[in-house]
């Protein structure tokens, strides 16, 4: 790729005009671009033609394409021309999740909230037939106005190769069991801080005991029940003889609505709320009491409302502290960490980001 001409300032198909590089990958190159017909910024993936995967490349793209879903940054063109294969998709500015957990783990409530909107993309994938392939903390995007976005959607997969190893080791799995298996690994990450899934995320790997990763609540402290429990039913699905394990998307999304309550979620024809998890671990069932609080807030829905957004997403880090305090009453009488990491207490204030990273497909 060093010789070719394709550089700053080329225009694709008379209308892409290639301005930032943003990264290189074994030849593969990844632009910020601008559209000069609707005069807005682009992502695009750039090859050369004679590479061997310019024609999954073009693929992936039709493919990704067939899923509508707006989680997803939609494929806007995609061609063979001047000696090159690109695909472009929408531009998307906000801070990926690999980066918000740099500040450390989020308050339970606002993780199941947002894996329950990357759980809903690929649900709808998944029932297209469509697998991202990639559903890594780096592809998940938390926007200025607090909407999930993913990144890399079946595109990625082809560019940077489509073994689905486990970070904990064994066999490798399909993309459609790696997407199921990389969003227990999404809630976990979210919820301490590590990484289970599949090869490839920079988030430290989870603890691992003869190759199954722990539990979240014996790496940190506060974990709510629910939550591992569907964790642990996905990442160890076999080690349970008398629990059934998770194995869908759908059923995760599921999981997530009934326990932060999504009404729309649970309105949805077929919708079991208690078929994924044990009596033991179902969330407290809301009674009606006088005490009793129906959480609407940004740290649930992601809306704003008159949030200061300043640098990367300082919605985010209000949210996120708005819901510790909801989450005092979710992390069980019992703990049982066996890591080192603690629990942050409710007054301590969360992290401001700092800057504005752009992440797009």
């Amino acid at each position: 790729m060093a010789d070719s001409p394709i550089g700053a300032g080329t225009v694709l198909a008379g209308r892409f005009v290639l301005e930032d590089l943003l990264d290189e990958t074994d030849g593969a190159r990844f632009w910020r671009a601008t559209d000069q017909i609707l005069a807005r910024s682009v992502a695009v993936h750039v090859l050369p033609d004679d590479d061997d995967r310019a024609d999954s490349l073009l693929t992936a793209a039709r493919t990704s394409a067939l899923v509508t879903d707006a989680h997803l940054l939609r494929v806007l063109d995609a061609a063979r021309v001047d000696g090159v294969v690109y695909v472009v998709n929408e531009w998307g500015s906000g801070i990926s999740l690999d980066r918000l957990l740099g500040e450390g783990p989020l308050p339970p409530r606002r993780a199941a909230w947002v894996v329950k909107e990357v759980a809903e993309a690929i649900a709808a994938a998944h029932r297209n037939g469509v697998a991202h392939g990639r559903l890594i903390p780096e592809n998940v995007i938390i926007t200025e106005a607090g909407a999930v976005k993913l990144v890399g959607f079946v595109v990625d997969a082809v560019l940077r190769g489509r073994d689905q190893l486990r970070v904990t080791g064994g066999e490798p799995v399909s993309a459609h069991e790696a997407d199921v298996i990389n969003l227990a690994a999404l809630l976990y990450a979210a919820l301490v801080g590590k990484w289970p899934g599949t090869e490839g995320s920079m988030v430290p790997s989870a603890p691992a005991e003869h190759g199954r990763p722990l539990r979240p609540r014996q790496v940190r402290a506060g974990v709510p029940r629910p939550l591992d429990a569907v964790c642990d039913r996905v990442l160890n699905a076999d080690g349970h003889a008398s629990a059934m394990p998770i194995l869908t998307a759908h059923e995760i999304y599921a999981a997530l609505s009934d326990y932060i309550g999504d009404p729309a979620a649970t309105a949805q024809p077929g919708y079991e709320p208690t078929s994924m998890l044990p009596a033991g671990d179902l969330p407290p069932v809301d009674d009606g009491g006088p005490d009793t609080q129906v959480h609407r807030d940004p740290d649930l829905t992601g809306d704003t409302g008159d949030l200061p957004a300043t640098g990367a997403i300082a919605a985010v880090g209000a949210a996120a502290a708005a819901g510790r305090a909801a989450d005092l009453g979710d992390t069980g009488d019992d703990i049982d960490t066996v890591g080192t990491e603690p629990a942050r207490p409710s007054s301590e204030p969360a992290a401001e980001a700092t800057g504005e990273l752009e992440a797009t497909q």
